[in-house]
């Protein structure tokens, strides 16, 4: 006999987008993004649609808000650690290392569905996953800090030289994600983040 279907979510509203999601991105990485259907999730939860709705607008933003709930993680949790540290390459370092720690965390499969959402499954999704992140106003200030303290470069702006850290960590994102090798995205990340420090480096 199947579960009951709750026409509203039972307890905290917060309890059960948390119950979506740890139903849902398993059911993704296990099946595929594609072969999973609201209907499959709720029939699995035990839910209506109208509830799934009540959280979520789509599929779509259920694995988007997975991705970008790391952002207040790395505002709330990880961000006020780094006032601590002397030179802001550090601190430009160490986030950048917790960011590939994060994605790791999710597990290739959620990252990559993450991005096909952004190339082309949904383009109004896109720009949620852009300059209005935390990260890219995080990894700005960082930037802003740095040339303050004249560690970074001056020549261009803060925001252009936030473009090229935001570009260098998808693009290793993006090839770890297409990789079929298992190489380690944080271990590759030290390399790439010894040569994008000496980048920026003021001379």
């Amino acid at each position: 006999m199947s579960p009951a279907k709750t026409g509203r979510p039972r307890g905290r509203s917060g309890n059960t987008k948390q119950k979506i999601f740890e139903t849902a991105i398993p059911m993704f990485m296990k099946k595929g993004y594609d072969n999973v259907s609201i209907d499959d999730i709720c029939r699995k939860m035990g839910l209506t649609k109208g509830a799934f709705y009540a959280h979520f607008k789509s599929k779509d933003q259920l694995v988007v808000e997975r991705i970008l709930a790391a952002d207040n993680h790395y505002r709330d949790e990880i961000f006020p650690c780094l006032a601590s540290m002397g030179a802001v390459t550090d601190k430009l370092r160490l986030f950048c290392r917790l960011v590939f720690e994060h994605m790791e965390f999710l597990e290739k499969n959620v990252v990559k569905t993450a991005y096909l959402i952004q190339i082309g499954h949904n383009s109004k999704v896109s720009t949620v996953m852009t300059e209005k992140r935390e990260l890219y106003k995080i990894v700005e200030e960082l930037i802003v800090e740095g040339q303050a303290r004249m560690e970074f470069r001056d020549d261009a702006s803060p925001a252009d030289l936030t473009q090229v850290v935001l570009h260098n960590i998808r693009g290793l994102i993006y090839n770890w994600c297409l990789s079929t090798s298992q190489f380690g995205l944080s271990e590759a990340g030290e390399g790439m983040l010894d040569v994008l420090c000496a980048g920026l480096k003021r001379v």
